[in-house]
């Protein structure tokens, strides 16, 4: 009798186990996987078949058709995002952004998608400009793509025993601004930082601080930040105050800023 109660259990356990693999392999098919992260350096150097785009045509229509023509060459999907608020909070009687013609040259038949992109900012009726930050192209105005309102944004970062440089890459990638790190720093570049921001600190002041944790530096070039010795620091700031100085004097404007565009890329350089 033991022996047939045994036997049954055993029976009971096979089938249970039987009937559960459909679902245990049907469950593993279900769990999310992480998108592969899109390089958009890579995606802003595609080439795309202009003559479809020399129609005029919305910088909403135009938008999309660069997103498909991205798919379509399999380099992923890109996000380019027109900041509505930035444009009404700036030019609130200009028309919403979205709406403004954007037609291209019958030559040259092809061009990359940041060269795309660009043609396309400089036809706002309003003047724009460019930030890849987040794996995204943001189109802002002009003055929100300049370095100062940059870094004015505020930062919500974490860092725990994070080399300096490595934090530095994730600020620039985040918010967009080009941080190029002295080669000549050596070991302190990896100097391990920890640190949380919570959006109650703008960017500059998050670079000050973690440069400070080396012994570094940041000095505040016309273009991007550049991290670096004290010593170093103190120099390139004279030379910078007399250069703009001169400029002033000689009442002239920023020659290295379009008049009706402007783009401020994200990377990190130590090299």
């Amino acid at each position: 009798m033991t022996h047939r109660r045994t036997t049954a259990a055993w029976a009971l356990v096979v089938a249970l186990l039987a009937a559960a693999t459909p679902l245990l392999g049907q469950a593993s098919k279900t769990i999310p996987t992480q998108p592969p992260k899109v390089d958009l350096y890579d995606i802003l150097a595609t080439e795309i078949d202009t003559r479809d785009l020399a129609a005029p045509q919305t910088l909403k229509d135009f938008i999309e058709h660069v997103v498909r023509k991205v798919q379509e060459a399999k380099k992923g999907d890109v996000a380019i995002v027109v900041n509505r608020k930035s444009f009404r909070d700036e030019f609130p009687d200009s028309m919403d952004p979205y709406d403004n013609q954007v037609q291209l040259p019958l030559a040259p038949r092809s061009m990359t998608v940041g060269k795309l992109l660009e043609a396309a900012v400089d036809q706002l009726r309003v003047p724009g400009g460019l930030v890849f930050r987040d794996g995204r192209v943001d189109i802002v105005t002009r003055e929100q793509s300049t370095l100062p309102a940059l870094l004015w944004q505020r930062v919500l970062a974490k860092f725990d025993e994070t080399p300096l440089d490595k934090a530095l890459h994730q600020l620039s990638d985040k918010t967009g601004v080009s941080i190029v790190v002295d080669p000549r720093v050596k070991e302190r570049k990896a100097t391990p930082i920890t640190a949380e921001f919570r959006r109650d600190v703008n960017l500059e002041s998050a670079l000050r601080m973690l440069a400070n944790m080396a012994d570094l530096k940041i000095v505040l070039m016309d273009r991007g930040v550049f991290v670096t010795t004290p010593e170093n620091a103190a120099t390139l700031e004279q030379q910078l105050k007399k250069r703009r100085d001169d400029r002033q004097e000689r009442g002239e404007t920023d020659p290295e800023r379009p008049q009706n565009a402007g783009a401020v890329g994200a990377g990190v350089s130590s090299n």
